[in-house]
């Protein structure tokens, strides 16, 4: 959040705010059709709507695409969708559509994504 020009203090601040305790619980109960919907609520009033090239400094948002099977990094277009992609979890959350992409959090996916099979793509496993 540094690149929005946030100090730490109005970081914790603004984070502390929107994410309480009735937003928390919606957004990882397994199931609550709402969930997603808090989670982009809360990404984009954190990020007050800013594109990537609005930033102080660049950003890129690592995610990974169930269609092409590959880690995408996002840098275009507007941050809080980046954010909803990335934060994404698989089973927990339907994958967030950009385009033909269907995105996911490339944090426990990717590698697996990346190295489906993992023999073809010469892919050591973690």
């Amino acid at each position: 959040m540094d690149a929005l020009g946030y100090d730490s203090g109005t970081l914790e601040q603004l984070v502390r705010d929107r994410f309480d305790a009735d937003a928390v619980q919606s957004m990882f109960r397994r199931g609550d059709p709402d969930g997603a919907v808090v989670m982009a609520r809360l990404a984009r009033e954190t990020t007050a709507d800013a594109g990537f090239a609005d930033l102080a400094m660049p950003l890129s948002v690592l995610t990974a695409d169930l269609s092409a099977q590959r880690p995408v990094s996002l840098t275009e277009d507007g941050v809080a969708d980046g954010l909803v992609a990335a934060m994404t979890a698989p089973g927990l959350y339907p994958p967030a559509r950009r385009g033909d992409q269907r995105l996911v959090d490339a944090g426990r996916s990717a590698h697996e994504v990346a190295c489906t099979p993992p023999a073809a793509r010469n892919c050591s496993a973690m």
